[in-house]
């Protein structure tokens, strides 16, 4: 059974065909500057600390220099990563959740996770409740009661005892 990440990847593949080609293209290249970044932080580290400069020296170049390439390096291998995943050439590690599943969570209908009147209220059962008061649209909840609100991972989160991840996992 697929999973509706899966499902999301797959349809987008048939809208875009030509698109598993270009992220591979994209991938060589972002590669080719994330390696190209990475020695050149590792030479400017080695520059600075051959200089032998004084601790202040070291923390000022550090902050200057070193910082943002190491930041921009971080961030290309979070989008290169991102790419290997919706090509197929890498699996989401186990226990880690990706943007796009948060996003398929938070747009899980809310009649899916309590009963919902056609005006869009339901009973909260974060107290006791005889009409309803929960106030949900577009993923997002009030009650005008207790005033509890959240989005539908926060309220599966409360509701069933989960953590973020399992939360989003339960509700993909």
């Amino acid at each position: 059974m697929k999973n509706r990440a899966e499902e999301a990847q797959a349809a987008a593949r048939a809208i875009y065909e030509e698109s598993p080609d270009l992220i591979h293209q994209i991938i060589k290249e972002k590669s080719a500057e994330a390696e190209e970044l990475e020695e050149e932080t590792v030479k400017k580290i080695a520059e600075l600390k051959a200089n032998k400069n004084s601790k202040e020296d070291w923390h000022f170049w550090r902050e200057i220099m070193i910082a943002p390439m190491v930041d921009k390096l971080e961030h290309l291998k979070r989008a290169i990563f991102r790419m290997q995943i919706l090509t197929g050439e890498r699996k989401t590690p186990k226990g880690m959740v990706t943007p796009q599943q948060i996003e398929m969570a938070k747009a899980c209908p809310w009649d899916q996770l309590i009963e919902v009147d056609r005006a869009g209220f339901a009973k909260c059962p974060f107290h006791d409740d005889s009409s309803p008061s929960l106030y949900t649209r577009r993923g997002f909840a009030h009650c005008f009661s207790c005033s509890w609100s959240g989005d539908t991972i926060k309220f599966v989160m409360e509701t069933q005892g989960l953590d973020f991840r399992q939360a989003v996992k339960h509700l993909t």
